[in-house]
């Protein structure tokens, strides 16, 4: 089951297409990537077992030729908008008459949604169809929609109507990533970013289109996917900004992956390369660094802790400091005199270092709020 923010548009469509029934509801969303659940955009690709694929494939070749094309449109568009659909059929040449034969073997309903008998059936229907039928059913979909009043379906059914590279599409997908975001949180910003990413021509854009796209993986909980990502953005050309992002990524996934001592180090590095590039990200990178330090179990004597926490005290104030910069820096003050404090008396006890140790996530906690 994918965690996180889902667009309520596919909640809807769930609710509809189960009919409210509490096993699919449950069975439904279990089955799909987060990426096939978020943002509104996900397309029907279910698993299905043998004998149902082929009870709906034979159903499905029964029927005329027009109406199986009207029903790969109406699954290749997943918010059942019936106007948007009937307008790519038009494009199509195909008529209001099309689509009895679909609703009278109890497939499709037609109404304020389109809406299949279940999802099962729009999966078949999707996954039967070849790779040029699907282009096409995008094609027209992306043809349908009005570039100003819904710009992401657009760039969603362009990209999946595209057999090749193209600048065009995968720029118009970066710009819609923010706004899935908004809808569907990081699953969300990641599919149009990994979209665009595939449909870059230039390789200096790829690598950073791919970096953004394993950040916001990282981000949703997809470490593996993430990782993936981030080699195809470091085998590119990032400049130096975005090379010092790369390094901070990569010992984020380590440190989630590994708990390991070599994740402080590396954060510290990173945040030391940011510094003279993005003062804001390199603060922030020294949080991570901290909390890093505190988690890799170095409390006997603090060193490892007081390194990563005097770097970050010594940071420069960004050009346009944010509001809780100030307070930001002034916890940080009293954090690192808390934890020479905690060198000094050397507290070695175990009871000592667990109070400590609380006391400093409880600080950090802090730290990682108040500069947002």
């Amino acid at each position: 089951m994918f965690k996180g923010p889902v667009d309520e548009r596919v909640r809807d469509r769930f609710v509809a297409e189960t009919h409210g029934n509490p096993l699919a509801l449950i069975e439904v969303p279990r089955a799909l990537r987060p990426a096939q659940a978020t943002g509104g955009f996900g397309l029907p690709r279910l698993p299905l077992s043998g004998g149902i694929e082929d009870s709906f494939r034979q159903r499905l070749e029964a029927l005329p030729a027009t109406t199986r094309q009207l029903l790969l449109v109406a699954a290749a568009e997943p918010m059942g908008e019936p106007v948007l659909m009937w307008r790519a059929a038009e494009l199509l040449g195909i008529d209001a008459e099309a689509a009895a034969p679909a609703t009278d073997a109890g497939l499709l309903e037609l109404g304020t949604r389109v809406r299949f008998r279940h999802p099962l059936v729009r999966s078949a229907v999707y996954r039967g169809a070849s790779v040029q039928e699907r282009q096409i059913a995008h094609r027209v979909l992306a043809d349908a929609t009005d570039p100003e009043v819904d710009p992401d379906r657009r760039a969603w059914h362009r990209a999946h109507a595209t057999p090749g590279l193209d600048e065009d599409v995968a720029a118009e997908l970066e710009r819609s990533a923010g706004r899935a975001h908004a809808r569907g949180g990081f699953a969300a910003e990641a599919v149009f970013l990994e979209r665009a990413t595939e449909l870059t021509p230039e390789p200096a854009r790829r690598a950073r289109r791919a970096l953004g796209a394993a950040e916001a993986r990282h981000q949703s909980g997809a470490p593996d996917v993430a990782l993936g990502l981030l080699a195809t953005a470091q085998d590119g050309s990032l400049d130096e900004l975005h090379r010092a992002r790369a390094d901070v990524l990569a010992a984020q996934i380590a440190f989630v992956a590994t708990r390991g001592s070599d994740a402080p180090p590396l954060l510290l590095e990173a945040a030391r390369r940011l510094e003279p590039l993005d003062i804001t990200l390199a603060r922030e990178t020294y949080l991570d660094a901290l909390w890093a330090a505190i988690f890799v179990g170095q409390l006997a004597d603090g060193g490892a802790v007081l390194e990563v926490a005097r770097a970050a005290r010594a940071v420069p104030p960004a050009p346009e400091p944010r509001a809780g910069d100030l307070r930001q820096h002034t916890l940080l003050e009293l954090f690192v005199q808390r934890w020479e404090s905690v060198a000094r008396r050397g507290l070695r006890g175990c009871r000592c270092r667990s109070y400590v140790q609380l006391d400093v996530l409880a600080k950090l906690d802090t730290l990682a709020g108040v500069g947002a």
